[in-house]
């Protein structure tokens, strides 16, 4: 069986290691300034912990990767390849890294507290999690692979 892959289109940044200036991304971050997914490539004594806000904050719904599985909510799927994907100001949605072999959560979002403050906050979530070896975030001279959208009831979807 070929490994599941998850698209989650993201926030804009350099290098989602922690709070610096992200761009596009959603209503949050407009609101805000800030998002989840500023530590998407933060390694984390070994671990890189994956951000994307769904609808409603309801996680992800694993059967949309196998529907074969009874899933219960927190139930954890190992080996699903994660693209994060972003507007690039000036350039489109480009393809900003992946997580090779990644586990993800069924309809859960689980918290990272740590040994140590990330930027200005003490916590945040996540939706899946790698070793941080597995981990791929491109320079931005790399971010070149445009994703194109199709509108859908108003929204641009890869």
């Amino acid at each position: 069986m070929s490994c599941p892959l998850l698209v989650f289109r993201v926030g804009y940044m350099p290098f989602y290691d922690g709070v610096d200036t992200i761009t596009s991304g959603g209503a949050y971050i407009r609101a805000n300034g800030v998002g989840g997914e500023m530590w998407n490539f933060h390694d984390e004594a070994g671990r890189c912990y994956g951000y994307v806000m769904t609808k409603g904050f309801a996680g992800i719904d694993l059967r949309r990767l196998d529907d074969t599985v009874s899933w219960e909510e927190n139930d954890e799927f190992d080996g699903v390849d994660v693209v994060f994907i972003a507007k690039k100001p000036g350039v489109g949605q480009v393809v900003v890294g992946w997580y090779n072999g990644a586990t993800v959560f069924h309809k859960k979002y689980r918290r990272c507290s740590g040994r140590k403050k990330f930027g200005d906050w003490d916590t945040f979530d996540y939706l899946c999690q790698v070793d941080a070896e597995h981990a791929i975030l491109l320079s931005e001279d790399s971010r070149t692979f445009e994703v194109p959208s199709a509108s859908v009831d108003g929204k641009g979807f890869p």
